[in-house]
């Protein structure tokens, strides 16, 4: 399946099958994740896959009864970042340096400018950064969905509060983004032959 027939062959699927999808699966679509970019290679995000039915049952009521939470195969929640930000920019930065066979000092300049870039916003402008990247995250789950046949349907509709207090985010540095169901789409989910609405090229895109 090439880009284009993968893109036009996903939708928001509404009703979700009772089938599951295998730990390979999961597997694959947890690592296309993992591998999103993010802002300096900070991913300042946590994503939770959920596979069990009683936990999902907890969070129906706090995702405005839309029953996909609780029949897909895995609801995947992504988590933003809100603790200290030196610990985050100095864990990647300590990655960084493993990884690459660095010495600290050879990044320092790179490193202190990075974390002024971090360290000068307030809460509100971080917590949008930081929930920022894990939309791209999102992104790059929804593709590589669709490149792999998995159906999805991304979500902002539930009491985030209510999701951090279920699976006890409160004292954990994250909160709760978006979340997305994952599975295979029901025989009987209608939405899967209406057309795929999109403004046109012309109204869409501008060449310069």
């Amino acid at each position: 399946m090439n880009t284009l027939t993968a893109l036009q062959w996903r939708y928001a699927v509404k009703t979700f099958s009772s089938q599951r999808l295998t730990e390979q699966q999961i597997a694959l679509l947890i690592e296309s994740t993992r591998l999103a970019p993010s802002a300096f290679g900070l991913q300042p995000l946590r994503l939770i896959v959920i596979s069990d039915q009683q936990l999902k049952e907890k969070l129906l009521p706090y995702s405005y009864g839309q029953e996909k939470v609780v029949q897909c195969s895995h609801l995947f929640i992504f988590a933003h970042y809100v603790g200290d930000r030196q610990t985050l920019v100095n864990n990647y930065f300590t990655q960084y340096c493993r990884g690459n066979n660095t010495e600290a000092h050879q990044i320092l300049s790179y490193q202190q400018q990075v974390s002024q870039f971090v360290n000068s916003m307030d809460n509100a402008a971080f917590d949008k950064w930081s929930s920022e990247q894990a939309y791209i995250a999102l992104g790059t789950l929804l593709t590589a969905a669709a490149f792999n046949q998995i159906d999805s349907c991304p979500m902002t509709g539930f009491e985030q509060q209510k999701y951090d207090d279920i699976l006890a985010l409160k004292d954990s540095n994250y909160k709760t983004t978006v979340i997305c169901p994952v599975g295979l789409r029901a025989k009987n989910d209608k939405y899967a032959n209406y057309a795929k609405i999109r403004n046109s090229l012309e109204q869409f895109a501008e060449m310069r």
